[in-house]
This record gives structure tokens, sequence and C-alpha cells, in this order.
């Protein structure tokens, strides 16, 4: 009943998905690029469980998702604990008045805490007529104001340090110029997050790359030799790659995530803008840039070697992901958004895309899940029909996820997918491809034009990437012997490694001894 009311309500846009895991991860895409809340709707029984993982991504994520789970009686207690698990907000209704009410305090939950809500209406009262809403404040939440004795403390600490570096996660967003004065006038390198990379790179001389696993550039380097660590809006929770000395000030408007990963000396619970706008008049100009110009030195020097895995020798050579990923990166629209899967694949993304202008970067980045990438670029090619969306996934991922590319084919949105892989497996033999175009790309020289063709198709198209065999993904700042390691760990995660195995990784990628 739940489902036939919202596809009968006209001022609803209702898209059917292929199973709740799907419809909650593309709620998830179309929030995060939109920032207005939307809504997921399961089914009952294994229908909403599947949404938990979506859920879960929304919470950690801090997307807007309102979640509306329709149960029987008898799986009522089952789904109930693990959505109560997975989101942040979770209320039963009992009665059709209680209903609005529990639907209107969600609302309100998501749209002031950007996070996930669910609402479970059991299955007596889903075919009853429902009250009146009252309304619900649609107005922008008010910005979080700093105190200003936090703010002069901030100051002070800042105008007696030398080597001060900026760490600016999500909650930059909308603040990068005014951080770009406060740099300039303290002399301070920007290390960003994953999360912020898109909004804060984009013509800003001072960005030193990302910190983390993922990380590339000085970013790693600068955060561990800084005399004082400014966390601007970013609730980093990868201990191992923040400073074990030193000083540490973290400025965020969720209190709780204020020293939740890190020992600081100083707290600003307030908004990133407003909290840099009262700061720049207090402070002092920094005379020596001698720490800002070593910092982007050891920059330009990361960037130039990483950069080296872009050059082939010949157009006989096997493809990378390193490469392809950057040639969709220099033929994608300027304000194109891409969605990588978790994996290798992220890895890539997170090194090689490039973002300018109104390019975006969004995925799984909180929860990790797998086959994450393509309901996630519907969403968010649902919220923008005619920005440019493109999902970089596995074949298991579009094997799993292939029914939301019939509903992006039914929706008329063209959804671009690239698959990249080493096996033999044929993307043509997957299920009834009616309406989705297939390209295959498998030799350097024809990259660049199969990439553009692909691109400029007007209908969801597949890219199949087939990748050169044994390329292990390098991790930031690694040994040869960590590498031999974290390739052959999948194949072997207990065993030691064998002599022929490390001669089959060493001597069969020649990128090792580039």
């Amino acid at each position: 009943p739940l489902h036939d009311a919202l596809q009968q309500n006209e001022r609803l846009q209702y898209t059917g998905m292929p199973c709740g895991e799907s419809a909650a991860f593309a709620a998830v895409g179309d929030a995060l690029l939109s920032g207005h809340p939307v809504a997921c709707c399961g089914r009952a029984g294994s229908g909403n469980l599947q949404m938990a993982a979506g859920l879960r991504e929304a919470s950690l994520s801090h997307a807007p998702v309102l979640a509306l789970a329709p149960e029987t009686r008898a799986g009522a207690a089952v789904c109930r604990d693990i959505v109560q698990a997975s989101a942040d907000y979770c209320s039963i209704a009992s009665s059709p008045a209680e209903a609005t009410r529990a639907l209107t305090a969600a609302l309100r939950h998501v749209r002031s805490g950007h996070t996930a809500g669910v609402v479970l209406p059991p299955a007596a009262m889903q075919q009853s007529s429902a009250p009146q809403p009252p309304p619900i404040f649609n107005g922008v939440p008010a910005v979080a104001e700093p105190a200003a004795e936090e703010v002069s403390r901030l100051a002070e600490l800042l105008n007696t340090s030398q080597r001060i570096v900026f760490l600016c996660g999500r909650g930059c967003k909308g603040a990068r110029d005014i951080l770009k004065k406060l740099a300039q006038r303290l002399s301070a390198p920007i290390a960003c997050t994953l999360r912020s990379r898109d909004f804060m790179e984009a013509d800003n001389p001072y960005a030193v790359g990302v910190i983390g696993m993922l990380g590339w550039g000085d970013a790693p380097t600068a955060v561990q030799v800084a005399d004082l660590l400014v966390i601007w809006g970013a609730d980093f929770p990868y201990t191992d790659y923040l400073p074990s000395h030193g000083q540490v000030v973290q400025i965020d408007t969720d209190a709780e995530a204020l020293g939740r990963h890190v020992p600081l000396c100083h707290a600003v619970h307030g908004d990133v803008r407003r909290t840099a706008s009262l700061l720049l008049p207090l402070l002092r100009e920094n005379n020596s840039e001698e720490f800002l110009t070593r910092s982007l030195t050891r920059h330009a020097k990361a960037v130039a070697e990483m950069e080296a895995a872009l050059h082939l020798r010949n157009e006989h050579m096997p493809l990378r992901p390193e490469y392809i990923t950057r040639l969709l990166s220099n033929h994608a629209e300027p304000d194109a958004v891409f969605c990588p899967d978790a994996g290798p694949i992220l890895v890539a993304a997170a090194r090689y895309l490039q973002f300018f202008g109104r390019r975006r970067l969004i995925g799984s980045f909180g929860l990790g899940a797998p086959a994450s990438a393509i309901p996630m670029a519907l969403g968010a090619k649902s919220a923008y029909p005619s920005r440019q969306v493109v999902a970089l996934c596995t074949p298991a991922s579009l094997q799993r996820m292939w029914g939301v590319l019939l509903v992006a084919t039914r929706r008329h949105l063209a959804l671009k997918v690239a698959v990249f892989h080493t096996d033999t497996v044929n993307i043509e033999s997957l299920p009834d491809s009616s309406g989705v175009a297939l390209f295959r790309l498998s030799r350097v020289d024809e990259a660049a034009s199969t990439i553009r063709r692909w691109l400029a198709t007007r209908e969801p198209a597949v890219l199949e990437v087939i990748l050169a065999g044994n390329t292990p993904t390098l991790p930031p700042e690694s040994d040869l012997l960590r590498t031999i390691r974290y390739q052959a760990l999948p194949a072997h995660p207990t065993e030691q490694l064998e002599t022929e195995e490390i001669r089959r990784i060493l001597f069969s990628s020649s990128f090792i001894y580039r």
C-alpha cells in the first residue's frame, strides 16, 4: 500500500529500483550532490534489511536521507534492531496520526543534522488515511557561531606558531576562499581529506595533496612535521596519519567530533566559514615562507614521481588504471561527477582524477561498501540530469547492479559506467543490454578516441577497460617488500609468501621498476 501511494502521488518523483540496497545508495548519491533530503522506501522483510548499508553510509557521510521501512508484524522486531543500528534516528508508528508525527519529526532531524532517519510503519495501519501533516520548516539551518574567547585563543596560538598546516575536511565546503586567505597570511600549506579534495584543490596554490592511505603529495609529511595542525571541519578517523607530537587544534560544528581521534590543545565549536572570517582580522602576517616553500617543493617532486606512471613508452604497452583514469579526467566535462567503487579503483581515482570548476567526487568513503558506485551515480544523475556522471567499478559490481542501468535506460538518463578488470570476462555476456551502449577498450592507441565516443553517447553506456595483468596498487610511502605483501595478501591471507609468488609479482610488472 505504501508503494502504491507513493507512485500515485503526482508531487513526488518515484523511481523503482531493483532492490533496497540500490535504492538507499541512490538516495545517498542524490543527497550528497544536492544537499537536499532524499527519501527511499524498502519492502517488507529482506527489502528493508538491504537498506541498512546505504543508511549507515548516509550516517557516516552526513547525507540527509529519510527511509521508510514498512514491515509485517512477524518481521518487525528483526528489522527494527538492524535499522536502528544503521540510522541515527528511528521511529515506529502504530497509528496514522502517530505516523504523521513520526515522519515530520524524522524529516526535521534529517534536515537539521544532515544524517539518516528511519520510520517503520506496521502493516496494520498502512492502508489507513493519514491526517494532514503540520508545516515543516524549509529554511536554511542557522550557522553555528563560535564563542569569541575560543576564536581569540585560536588567534593567539596561530600568531605564536611558525610551522602551521591546515587539514581541511568536508566541513570546509563553501569556505575555500576564506581559508586560502588565512593560509596566505600564515604561510600555511593546506592538506585535504579525500572528501574535501574536489572543492578544496581547485585554484588553490597552497594545496599539498591528500592525507591517508589513499593520500599523495606532501600532505602526509607536512601534517607530521607541523608545529601546529589546524583541523578544519574534518572528522578524520585514521590516527596513524595524524601527528603524535606537537599541538593540534580542531574547528567543527559537531561538538562530538572535537578531539574524538587526536588529543587537542584547543577546540572551537562553530562553523568553519564563520570562524575563519572572525579569525582573519586577528592574525599577524607570517613573514617567513620557508616552511611553505619547502612543503610546496616536496609536493611538486612527489607529484612528478606520481605522474611518471602516466608516461607510456609505446602504444603497445598494456593499459594501466592510472593512465585510463587520467584520460577520463582529461575528457570529462568541467562539472562532471565521479563515483568510484571501494578498492583499487578508488586509489587511482583519488590520485589521478583532477578537480577544477564544479567537479565532484562522491562514493562510499565512510563505510567502503562494495558495488555502491552505480546506484550512487544514478542518484546523482537523477538530481542533475544535465550533468555528466561517471561510475568507476569492477565486473562484479556491474553484474550485481545491472538492473540499475536498466532503470537509467527507462528514465532516459545517460549514465556512464567504466568497468576495470584484467579477466577475459566479456560484458556482452551480461543480462539483456537493451538500451545500454557497450564499448570495449584494450589498446593504448585507441584509448582517447574510445573514451570520447563513450562520453558523448546520449544513452546509458558501459566502457569495458581491459587492464594489464599483475598490476599491484602501490600504497603511499611503501617500500618494495610492503608492496609485495600488499599485492599477495588476497591470495595468501595466512601463508608465508613463496619464492615463485614473489618472482611473479616482481618480474611480471614493469611498473615497479619504472
